[in-house]
């Protein structure tokens, strides 16, 4: 799981740089927005390097409500260091891990936590994957990011945003958004969010060939 803390810091690296505006943080470079749920991944990661546990824990206890999954696999790798196996195994569950790039470490865990747990315990592990659903599954994930972008506030969207739909951000790393991109990207986080972590993979190999 080192492997896959490395990938996401370096993808994420630049991002805590970005500029807070109107409550919206960007990537300088690229423009791309950097959702809430990306922003608490990488609370917590800072926060685990640190070894501050409880926090990290609660960055990514955040992040997951928004249905990031590499945020479900490090609590569920919580869970497996302090030996609650059914804990962490419906964490894993909830996780669609087609969707992951680097996905090793998360098979991994599966394939351990199959073999190790009994019968009786993935009786129970079902249980409480399902009761997890209720709070970190497809369906609250998606409303909980309907809310947030409800709660953006823009001027003639349907947010309560006081931003002219003529607005221009510009960032010192050379990007430009415009209101009506920035609103494409707002509805885009809600109704077509697909985790992927490709560009996290291909930044850290790129880091590798330049060492």
């Amino acid at each position: 799981m080192k492997k896959l803390k490395l990938i996401i810091l370096c993808v994420f690296s630049s991002a805590l740089m970005a500029e807070d505006i109107y409550h919206l943080k960007f990537d300088h470079v690229n423009g791309t927005l950097i959702n809430p749920d990306q922003q608490y991944l990488v609370k917590g990661l800072k926060d685990q390097e640190k070894e501050h546990i409880n926090s990290a824990l609660d960055n990514f206890t955040l992040s997951a409500e928004y249905g990031n999954y590499i945020a479900m696999s490090m609590i569920a790798q919580y869970h497996l260091k302090n030996k609650k196996y059914i804990e962490s195994m419906a964490w894993l569950q909830l996780i669609d891990v087609d969707k992951l790039t680097a996905k090793e470490d998360v098979v991994k865990m599966l394939t351990e936590l199959e073999a190790y747990l009994r019968s009786d315990e993935m009786l129970k592990v079902k249980e409480r994957s399902e009761e997890i659903k209720k709070v970190y599954g497809p369906l609250p994930a998606f409303l909980k990011r309907k809310h947030w972008r409800e709660n953006v506030k823009i001027s003639g969207s349907r947010t309560k945003f006081s931003v002219p739909s003529t607005t221009v951000f510009k960032f010192d790393g050379g990007a430009e958004v415009n209101a009506l991109l920035l609103i494409n990207q707002l509805d885009d986080y809600v109704y077509n969010h697909e985790f992927s972590d490709q560009d996290a993979v291909t930044i850290l190999n790129e880091l590798k060939i330049s060492q």
